[in-house]
């Protein structure tokens, strides 16, 4: 939601334009999660989970497969930014996201 606020507040027009490309490569990363390479650089990982990242409209989409939740495998995005700015490296970052999300899985 800052993401699509910073893309309103900046340009209007564009702002759906850009949502609607977001949410299509969030999207594809649904239906094949091991599409993008590994990201290697993303140290402490819980459970084998894997870094990965994929790019749209300048914008990285960061994200964790599979992180295994009872017995079922997930991605987890965890970050969307502008540009190449590396969220998963601050781990207090990665940890509140995944504790997050871990609420809400069904």
């Amino acid at each position: 939601m800052e993401l699509l606020d910073y893309v309103q507040a900046q340009s209007p027009r564009n702002a759906n334009l850009v949502a609607a490309r977001i949410d299509k490569e969030v999207g594809r990363i649904a239906r094949n999660p091991e599409a993008h390479a590994a990201d290697l650089e993303v140290p402490d990982l819980p459970g084998g989970a894997v870094a990965r990242k994929s790019t749209v409209t300048g914008y990285t989409v960061r994200y964790l497969y599979p992180l295994v939740v009872q017995g079922k495998r997930h991605v987890v995005i965890v970050s969307i930014r502008r540009g190449n700015r590396k969220a998963l490296e601050d781990q207090a970052y990665l940890l509140r996201w995944l504790e997050e999300r871990a609420r809400h899985v069904p």
